[in-house]
């Protein structure tokens, strides 16, 4: 068993990464708890340090994308040295890349996923639908989403209201859809959402 002491502030974030390292790996071996109420609180709480540690991947992830580093290690691009040396899924890797570049473009959803307000489900979520919109729309897009989470919609009905908002736009502009975005989803019912720049858009014309 391995003992861990870091002084949060002094140290580096490679010493914080070998921390929260040998803390998963002691982690990993433990038995869950008898107490089924204990495992439902230890698994709420460890998946939020999980959503935490998202952003930071997402950093880490965006400064090797931005400088192409992975090509000095022999991988062509980003996707596949997520691919090759981390064992990522397709998916996953998508997923991770996308939030990755569209975090600079969204303060607010940076801002919570860092803070443990936001998980990275909707985190996700949010980057994918505003990844081909201009910035102007990406913010008044976030703000609409975000508004959304808060009303405790599911990470999948946020999406669909993601890409009915990139179905207007594609209309706006007179394309027939916004590029790498489906058309075809239909919108739920959305209740009462709170009043914001798209929030007209994501709920109009279900089906």
């Amino acid at each position: 068993m391995q003992s861990v002491t870091v002084d949060l502030e002094a140290a580096s974030t490679a010493q914080l990464v070998d921390a929260v390292s040998a803390i998963a790996a002691e982690l990993a071996q433990r038995e869950a708890p008898e107490s089924a109420a204990a495992c439902l609180e230890l698994t709420e709480t460890l998946a939020a340090a999980a959503d935490m540690q998202e952003s930071a991947l997402a950093g880490f992830i965006r400064r090797v994308d931005a400088t192409g580093e992975q090509k000095r290690w022999g991988f062509p691009s980003t996707r596949a040295w997520l691919r090759s040396r981390l064992g990522m899924r397709e998916n996953r890797t998508t997923e991770r890349l996308i939030l990755a570049r569209q975090r600079h473009r969204l303060p607010q959803v940076a801002e919570r996923l860092a803070a443990g307000e936001l998980s990275y489900g909707y985190a996700a979520t949010v980057a994918q639908s505003v990844a081909r919109l201009e910035d102007t729309d990406c913010a008044q897009a976030e703000t609409t989403l975000l508004s959304f989470v808060d009303q405790g919609f599911s990470a999948a009905k946020v999406g669909v209201f993601g890409r009915r908002i990139c179905d207007v736009i594609a209309e706006r502009d007179g394309t027939e859809t916004a590029p790498g975005q489906d058309a075809s989803a239909a919108t739920p019912n959305p209740g009462s959402p709170a009043p914001g720049p798209w929030t007209a858009a994501a709920t109009s014309r279900a089906g």
